[in-house]
């Protein structure tokens, strides 16, 4: 027999243990060279604000494609100029659609024991149209900025038309 020491039972791992530990090895080292490049490249300023030049070419290019595409959308006029107030009669009594305070409200019978007041909340508001929510009855209303019929709807698709109003 030989003098060479034998292994002991279990004290050498599998060569797919060896090779597992090496590939491990090999993508930190690839994971901190990156992570390395990466900081480097922030301290170059390499990802930083375009040259001037750069810059003035993708603004011209930006206003030669707003010349050429028309208009979609009307811009919005200032709040000074739409109405804030418009009154109508509701099931024979009088209403008033007010802008208080950020919300539109809604009073009818102003005055009265059978007083209804009704909060919408404005969601968008055009020269055309304005339209708002009363979030407590899931009820969307929409009227015309300029005077027209008053629609609700509850889902925000059917509308149905509700009453008049006219800017006060």
């Amino acid at each position: 027999m030989t003098d060479e020491p034998q292994p002991e039972a279990g004290g050498e791992r599998p060569k797919f243990f060896n090779s597992v530990t090496g590939w491990i090895g090999g993508l930190t080292a690839v994971v901190l060279a990156l992570a390395g490049l990466k900081a480097a490249a922030g301290q170059l300023d390499l990802f930083g604000p375009a040259e001037p030049a750069q810059a003035e070419q993708a603004a011209a290019t930006q206003e030669t494609q707003a010349a050429e595409e028309p208009q979609a959308v009307a811009e919005t006029p200032a709040a000074d100029a739409l109405p804030s107030k418009s009154t109508g009669t509701w099931k024979g009594q009088e209403v008033t659609l007010e802008w208080r305070n950020g919300i539109w409200v809604e009073v009818t019978a102003e005055g009265t024991e059978d007083e209804i007041v009704t909060n919408y909340e404005q969601l968008a508001r055009t020269d055309v149209m304005t339209n708002g929510i009363d979030r407590n009855r899931n009820l969307y209303v929409r009227w015309p900025s300029e005077g027209g019929t008053l629609e609700e709807s509850e889902d925000g698709i059917t509308w149905t038309r509700s009453y008049e109003v006219t800017p006060a």
